[in-house]
């Protein structure tokens, strides 16, 4: 993960790939399954993904957009104030998940 400069389990790469997808495009269920399918298409070639990664993608996402909420809280960022101000702050308090319900609902 370049962008926190971390090193994290394969699952954890692609779910953020997803997050950032799903950030900055319409996330919709055709969508979400065709860029699944896609990213995997490749990566199950060289490797089996743990037996709940769904579950994981939907705990790494959640991370990822808190983590966000709070730098941009903190830092007053106005490329946030959008996404801030879309009662974003209330779904990460209620847990709801990112893509808005589980990921296994989705595939």
């Amino acid at each position: 993960d370049f962008d926190d400069c971390g090193y994290g389990t394969p699952e954890h790469d692609l779910a953020i790939v997803l997050f950032y997808w799903a950030f900055d495009f319409d996330a919709t269920d055709a969508g979400v399954r065709r860029l699944i399918d896609n990213l995997f298409e490749g990566y199950r070639r060289h490797r089996e993904l743990m037996h709940d990664w769904r579950e994981g993608f939907d705990r790494i996402m959640k991370v990822r957009e808190a983590d966000l909420l709070l730098v941009m809280v903190n830092e007053q960022n106005d490329w946030g104030t959008e996404w801030l101000t879309n009662d974003r702050r209330q779904r990460v308090l209620d847990g709801v998940p990112f893509l808005g319900r589980p990921l296994a609902d989705i595939l």
